[in-house]
């Protein structure tokens, strides 16, 4: 789990060669660049980078700093997790504005596993990190799904 905080106008990219990227926007307001594609990324937005892809976010300082959780998950480490796949997922990047409750807990549960980096180890530490990243994973999988379902409802209005 990474956390930043950036006052300043930059832009970062995400995206691993092996690895699943999911950013959670916790507070702000950035722009997601990706090919020619460029989206305004808001708090309690997800976005979610399959391995080898990359994108750019962009801050453009104003008064509230972006803030974002980035966390990395590998292979091996989402078989350990779940028996669930990210393999399903038919986007290469998508971006999800999670529901207000699920992010509530998505970003109270970052900040738990990024401040456990300073904890002396507690009992039982590995099983409780293990959970904490699993209910973020289903958290984040639930918001994806939802918004789905919310654009094909859309689309079937129209």
């Amino acid at each position: 789990m990474e956390y930043l905080k950036i006052l300043d106008s930059t832009q970062r990219s995400f995206g691993q060669k092996k690895s699943y990227t999911i950013v959670f926007i916790a507070g702000g307001i950035g722009y997601m660049h990706q090919e020619d594609d460029n989206i305004v990324c808001t708090m309690e937005d997800l976005i979610f980078i399959k391995p080898g892809n990359k994108v750019k976010l962009e801050y453009r300082k104003n008064k509230y700093p972006l803030e974002v959780y980035v966390l990395y998950i590998g292979g091996e480490l989402l078989r350990k997790l779940s028996d669930e796949a990210f393999d399903f997922v038919p986007y290469q990047v998508k971006i999800v504005h999670s529901e207000s409750e699920s992010a509530m807990l998505i970003k109270n549960i970052s900040k738990k596993l990024y401040s456990m980096n300073n904890e002396p180890p507690k009992f039982a530490r590995s099983l409780y990190e293990k959970s904490l990243l699993t209910m973020i994973l289903v958290l984040a999988l639930r918001s994806a799904v939802q918004d789905d379902v919310q654009i094909k409802k859309k689309k079937k209005k129209h």
